[in-house]
């Protein structure tokens, strides 16, 4: 069936077999039915083989009963009978992915111009370009100041910068920030005003993100927005963990807001009908990043959804949750 020209196919007859294949050829993406799940299983407990991506074919009435088993992720199935363009477009979209996740992008100007054209061409809330303004320091000048808007994301590509803030006891915390360092996007993802203040060391350089530019990115598909806090956190495991943890919480009360801001406009006794898409635009989110939350907040009983029709069942707790 996939006869393109671009991609090299290699087929085994069970997962045994494909194991031993996957081991020895590193694919970057295989497909297999859904009777052989052990497959995933089995390459998951392998270092040479962990990560692979897999999509499995299977028919509709089986795909609710497999998930609940595997915990696995929608984009990880392709629903039969599937015809030979839309399997390509769909394993065209897999390599795309997987280049994304798997390039090193440098903290620099050009590093940071290949991340935003590569991620623009994934279904992002809102068009980024990578046009991106420069701004220069000179020594002891203001980039911005404690209490004031967080509207920009800065990377330092030249010179020092440091950061000045209080502790909870009150003592002022002083932080470096050397080249290549990210800063000024904490305050945003919290919807905070500024919570320090920065001050140039010397002559100093730093590329300027439009906050709706960096929350486009980082509401965008998990790939784009993992990627991101890669970047932003230099690859540290701690740091990245904790930002993750904050981009989740960010999108919830992205969510939340939402919910709220329709109870208030609407009358509350009334069902909430609206598409995906519809939601996902008034939250400034990727779909994908909707329905995980929706999913989240169902669970938690904080709304009810029946087909298309959506209840709001503890509005003070998304309330809270919006804060």
């Amino acid at each position: 069936m996939l006869d393109s020209k671009s991609i090299d196919v290699s087929t085994a007859v069970n997962y045994t077999a494909a194991i031993e294949q996957a081991k020895k050829e590193k694919p970057d993406l295989i497909i297999c039915d859904i009777n052989e799940y052990k497959l995933f299983h089995l390459l998951s407990k392998s270092p040479k083989t962990l990560g692979i991506p897999i999509l499995f074919l299977t028919e509709k009435a089986e795909k609710s009963t497999v998930r609940k088993s595997m915990n696995l992720t929608t984009d990880n199935y392709l629903l039969t009978p599937i015809d030979k363009q839309e399997l390509l477009d769909i394993i065209a979209i897999h390599f795309k992915r997987s280049e994304l996740t798997k390039k090193k992008y440098a903290r620099n100007k050009q590093g940071l111009i290949d991340f935003i054209e590569t991620a623009s061409t994934f279904n992002l809330p809102f068009k980024v370009t990578a046009n991106l303004k420069t701004e220069r320091f000179s020594a002891d000048d203001s980039i911005y100041n404690t209490g004031k808007e967080s509207d920009k994301v800065f990377m330092l590509v030249a010179g020092k910068v440091k950061s000045i803030s209080n502790s909870p006891s009150g003592k002022e915390v002083v932080h470096v920030y050397k080249k290549g360092d990210f800063f000024g996007f904490k305050d945003i993802l919290a919807n905070t005003k500024r919570s320090e203040s920065v001050v140039s060391m010397g002559n100093a350089e730093v590329i300027v993100i439009p906050k709706a530019d960096f929350l486009s990115l980082v509401y965008s598909t998990k790939y784009v927005s993992e990627k991101l806090v890669k970047i932003l956190t230099g690859g540290k495991e701690k740091e990245e963990k904790k930002l993750l943890k904050d981009v989740n919480s960010s999108l919830k009360k992205q969510v939340a807001n939402m919910f709220v801001m329709l109870r208030n406009k609407f009358d509350r006794s009334l069902d909430l009908v609206y598409s995906n898409d519809e939601m996902a635009s008034m939250a400034g989110i990727s779909i994908e990043f909707l329905l995980q939350t929706l999913t989240e907040f169902r669970k938690k009983k904080l709304i009810e959804i029946d087909g298309r029709a959506i209840k709001i069942v503890n509005s003070k707790e998304l309330e809270k949750i919006g804060k």
